[in-house]
């Protein structure tokens, strides 16, 4: 199966350590060339939630007979090591470098991007 035909779908991601399993089923957001980020919307909350995943942690990928797709990642590595939240009353808002979304600060970059 392929990572790119993954994008928009809900996977089942298995986890390993020490002999014990669990699993999440969460959103593929975007696949890159060397990643794979998945996003959880946590209505209740009020928060997504992100997880970026290198694709050299990652197992196997594949179908389950009922046609649900899964990712099985290698043993030992789990999604909470790269993961952050985003809260919603957040979004627009400034963020620790001062720079949100839609907004316009000045620039010196041809291309019109703020430098950081």
């Amino acid at each position: 199966m392929n990572l790119e035909n993954l994008t928009g779908q809900i996977v089942e991601v298995i986890v390993s350590k020490n002999g014990k399993v669990g699993s999440k089923n969460i959103k593929v957001c975007k696949v890159k060339a060397r990643s794979i980020l998945f996003i959880e919307v946590d209505k209740e909350n009020r928060k997504n939630i992100f997880w970026r995943v290198e694709k050299k942690n990652i197992e196997e990928v594949g179908a389950k007979t009922t046609g649900e797709p899964f990712i099985t990642m290698v043993d030992g590595y789990l999604l909470s090591n790269n993961k952050w939240e985003s809260e919603w009353d957040s979004i627009g808002g400034r963020t620790i470098s001062g720079n949100t979304y839609g907004y316009r600060s000045t620039t010196n970059s041809t291309a019109g991007f703020p430098m950081v």
